[in-house]
């Protein structure tokens, strides 16, 4: 953890430009107009930060505050967050707030990535809810995801009949679209990287009720920069339930029904990120994806971890139970305090073999 970051104090102005969000997710243009230098300590779970402003400031437009390593950076890199000198520190935004008025501010925060060629804007909660943050796995998922694609060859498969944009459109047409079920999805942050790569393609974020807002914000705020013609949307999904029972809202028609079986019948990733922290939910996550693969046993399934305890290993005793093989394992380094490697995220992509023959 960085021992001293700086804090930053910016005042923002819409841009006019880009689609108009809900006041909960405003788009901002940043001018730093103080900053300071902060104490964080080992251990420490809040520090108190007052930052100065001249008696004869007056406020044009919303107030940002945002801790960081580079004064100035508007969003974050996972190659310089590598970095010794970054101290594995992950830049985040305050939602805006004006000085004069005295409602209470969002309880969100921003983090802003720098993935492929664009930069995507993810919106957390401050409380204590697990499903309402980002957590390790799913930020270096979701950084290392242009190249994890090409590993897999998904991409490959996605664009094999476009060679210039005007074939890519025509096979957006014409070849079936890429299906992806994301388990888990917490915030949205990996499903919704994934659409922005994918250039066709429909991506369910999938997760209990009380993820359902932070999603639906962060779907809204990757509006302003989807290129694609890729559909994504979110549905509840409580792995205790049999999916035989799952109705699928279509993505293209929300107010229409995809039952289970048409659905689950053509996936073609699972993918998931931070979802084996408890071992408790182990079997009904493992039931769940062996579910889908029942109907779809092509599809790659890719599970991105931290390990945090020996318990997690139980895991992939039910991986195996269930007829899955691991076909490739991919290990990320993670910021660390003192150096990058500390920590590591580990990706495993498996296979489903099918049930046993009788």
């Amino acid at each position: 953890m960085q021992d001293r970051p700086p804090a930053n104090l910016s005042d923002g102005d819409t841009n006019s430009e880009s689609q108009s969000p809900p006041a909960e997710v405003p788009t901002i243009v940043n001018n730093v107009i103080t900053w300071k230098t902060i104490q964080w300590t080992e251990g420490m779970r809040s520090l108190p930060v007052t930052i100065p402003l001249s008696r004869n400031y007056k406020q044009n437009g919303p107030l940002i505050v945002r801790i960081g390593t580079e004064p100035k950076s508007n969003y974050d890199e996972l190659e310089k967050l590598l970095l010794p000198e970054s101290r594995g520190v992950v830049s985040v935004w305050s939602a805006p707030f004006n000085l004069r008025d005295e409602t209470s501010v969002s309880r969100t925060v921003e983090r802003r990535f720098q993935i492929g060629d664009r930069v995507h804007r993810i919106l957390e909660e401050t409380g204590e809810s697990i499903a309402r943050h980002v957590w390790d796995a799913g930020v270096t998922l979701s950084c290392q995801l242009p190249h994890l694609l090409d590993k897999l060859g998904i991409l490959g498969k996605s664009l094999k009949q476009a060679q210039s944009n005007v074939e890519v459109e025509e096979a957006q047409e014409t070849e079936h679209p890429l299906r992806v079920v994301e388990l888990g999805t917490g915030c949205g942050m990996v499903g919704i990287t994934l659409s922005h790569l994918l250039p066709q393609g429909k991506v369910w974020l999938t997760d209990l009720s009380e993820a359902s807002e932070i999603v639906e914000l962060n779907l809204h705020l990757s509006k302003e920069n989807h290129k694609n013609k890729a559909s994504i949307g979110f549905t509840e999904l409580d792995w205790e339930e049999p999916l035989s029972q799952k109705e699928w809202p279509s993505l293209d028609e929300p107010d229409q029904v995809v039952r289970e079986g048409n659905y689950t019948d053509h996936v073609d990733l699972v993918i998931a990120a931070d979802c084996t922290y408890n071992a408790d939910s182990s079997p009904a996550f493992v039931n769940t994806i062996r579910q889908i693969a029942a109907g779809s046993p092509k599809a790659v399934v890719a599970i991105a971890m931290k390990r945090r305890h020996e318990s997690e290993a139980i895991f992939f005793d039910l991986m195996s139970e269930a007829r899955f093989e691991t076909v490739d394992t991919i290990y990320l380094p993670l910021p660390g305090d003192e150096k990058a490697g500390e920590e590591n995220v580990e990706i495993y992509i498996f296979k489903y073999i099918g049930e046993p023959s009788k």
